[in-house]
């Protein structure tokens, strides 16, 4: 219990755990409006049905002539009046707490979803290596919402209750311990035995539902993502079965959890009923009292009975909904354990340029791998120069350069930048001096402005920047031609251009950031030969600029200043294009073919 309730205080900030004290505090007042209300019904009806009643007890006398009462029936009237207003007040406050305790909870489901959101965001890049994105999209999207509803709406509704039972439970205490004993024993036995015969099944089903929710967000993003092969290759139906199987069984043990839920409410509600009865019966036949001698007692027992039952069975169905979510609690906790603030000392960014980026002795290994990437490598290149990157497919062309952004660190050795360590300068701030071109090309369902600027604020979009980029990328007509020009949406991932046009606006993007550094990772292969020359030239006419070109094409190589080429056993060749091709037996072959 303890390592429970430590779990889910730890999703919670400092001040969302005051926010919880004072709804504590708004739960205990209303379970007293609660007991009021059932309290005041007895005497009511007592009143009601013996009036003599009211001349028998010296606290009724005091309160019938200090307020100057003439006649019973006005006395009757207030009584009832005040019983109104009491259940009235009762179920406002309720209403009204119930309106807060919602809102707390369910403004937990932005907040811790927003935490963890930007909790992946702060992750190393090689953490996303290992990670399915549909396991972490399904963290944030929806296993947030089952903790919020599952544990923490769940868990103050059975704390609200909880108090409820506890304040009614006393009042009837007071009025008979045995019988209250007795049937609360009974009562707490029949729960408490269906809950340790079910919670190891709660649990096992929560879990293993965790786990197939994430393949239903992977099925889904797949078939989506795919689309063009899935339409080619007629594989609508196998992403359908393997969606339709595992939403099958996700319903199955949501069923399982409702009905386990519920099983006690109609027993309990059977014996309730058998028991009043029995006990109307046995007071009328064999203590010889009179109906209306029992009335009050047993309209008490009956409305306590109705205010009692639900409280409890609400319990328990809100208890077996939470043992359902301790999978989902116990991994959104593994996974907000990581300190998103914990980032490296940054120091400030500066217009000086660097001259020369330097890797000393650095080792580098994929977890998994057999052998280094890299073993050993030192490695000198002079910046504000263009230089072609080659290498066979597979050869660590690109995973070099994400080493040399920080994106990857290495085992040993490290990166210099005129010979200051980059981690004294700090890998973000060093990072800002980049533009990035992928061969994988992503862009936003926004606007064409909207995804070379990467801003959603119009505002601080430099249109007349943007223009002049696209007419060095050969986008101007293609843009131009749109319904609304740069500020036409361009669909999911650029879906209404093509991969071409696609891949120029990837380059007008890192153009306009106006960086040191362009990397362009194959960044032209979807481009024809004349198109591909020009953008080349375009970016060669930057001064200054320090351009790496990872590319398979001779046509990009020959036109560099230098060569860095990548084999296969991790050594590295770097020199110029006619250096290279000289020496480089593996490079001469590449050229040659």
């Amino acid at each position: 219990m303890k390592n429970f309730l430590h779990k889910v205080f730890s999703l919670l900030t400092g001040n969302e755990k005051r926010d919880l004290g004072f709804l504590f505090f708004l739960i205990v007042i209303m379970a007293f409006l609660e007991l009021t209300g059932v309290a005041l019904i007895p005497p009511f009806i007592a009143l009601f049905v013996k009036p003599d009643i009211a001349s028998q007890h010296q606290h009724i006398q005091d309160v019938y002539h200090y307020f100057g009462f003439q006649q019973f029936s006005h006395f009757l009237l207030a009584c009832g009046g005040l019983l109104i207003a009491v259940l009235w007040i009762s179920n406002i406050f309720k209403s009204y707490t119930m309106y807060r305790l919602f809102q707390f909870t369910y403004g937990r489901e932005y907040t811790i979803s927003t935490r963890l959101f930007k909790n992946y965001l702060a992750r190393p890049y090689k953490f996303f290596l290992s990670r399915n994105s549909s396991d972490l999209s399904k963290n944030i999207l929806s296993e947030v919402g089952v903790v919020v509803n599952g544990l923490l709406v769940t868990g103050m509704q059975v704390i609200s209750r909880l108090v409820i039972i506890l304040f009614i439970l006393v009042l009837l205490f007071i009025m008979d311990p045995m019988l209250v004993l007795a049937v609360g024993g009974f009562f707490g036995c029949v729960y408490a035995g269906i809950y340790f015969f079910f919670h190891a099944r709660l649990q096992k089903i929560g879990k293993e539902r965790h786990e197939i929710v994430e393949k239903k967000f992977n099925d889904i993003k797949e078939a989506f993502m795919n689309i063009k092969e899935t339409r080619i290759y007629g594989s609508e139906n196998m992403f359908l079965h393997r969606y339709a199987k595992n939403a099958e069984v996700t319903s199955r043990y949501s069923a399982d959890r409702d009905t386990i839920a519920q099983l006690p409410a109609y027993i309990i509600e059977a014996f309730s009923f058998s028991i009043i009865l029995i006990a109307v019966m046995y007071t009328l036949t064999e203590q010889g009292l009179s109906f209306t001698d029992v009335l009050p007692t047993l309209s008490l027992y009956a409305f306590a009975g109705y205010r009692l039952l639900p409280n409890v069975q609400m319990v328990f169905s809100g208890v077996a909904r939470m043992r359902f979510t301790l999978p989902v609690l116990d991994t959104l906790c593994k996974e907000l354990s990581f300190n998103a603030e914990a980032k490296s000392i940054e120091a400030p960014v500066t217009n000086s340029k660097a001259t020369s980026l330097s890797i000393q002795n650095m080792s580098f290994r994929y977890d998994g791998a057999e052998k280094d990437t890299f073993h050993n490598l030192s490695l000198n290149i002079p910046l504000g120069k263009t230089i072609g990157i080659a290498g066979e497919t597979g050869a660590g062309k690109t995973t070099l350069i994400d080493i040399c952004l920080g994106l990857l660190q290495p085992q040993s050795g490290s990166v210099l930048i005129d010979n200051h360590s980059v981690d004294s300068l700090g890998w973000d701030t060093w990072r800002r001096h980049f533009s990035y071109v992928s061969q994988h090309v992503y862009l936003f369902d926004s606007s064409v402005a909207e995804n070379i600027a990467l801003t959603n604020d119009k505002s601080h979009i430099d249109l007349e920047r943007v223009q002049k980029i696209l007419e060095l990328v050969s986008l101007t007509d293609v843009v131009n031609a749109l319904p609304e020009g740069l500020h036409t949406k361009i669909g999911e991932n650029g879906n209404r251009l093509s991969g071409g046009q696609r891949q120029r606006l990837s380059i007008a993007r890192a153009l306009y950031r106006d960086a040191d550094i362009i990397v362009m990772d194959e960044a032209t292969s979807a481009l024809d030969s004349i198109t591909e020359r020009k953008i080349i030239d375009s970016i060669h006419s930057y001064e200054d600029k320090t351009i790496f070109m990872i590319t398979h094409r001779m046509s990009c190589l020959n036109i560099c200043d230098f060569i860095l080429f990548v084999s296969r056993d991790g050594k590295v060749d770097f020199g110029t294009y006619d250096d290279v091709l000289n020496r480089n037996q593996n490079f001469n072959l590449m050229v040659n073919n």
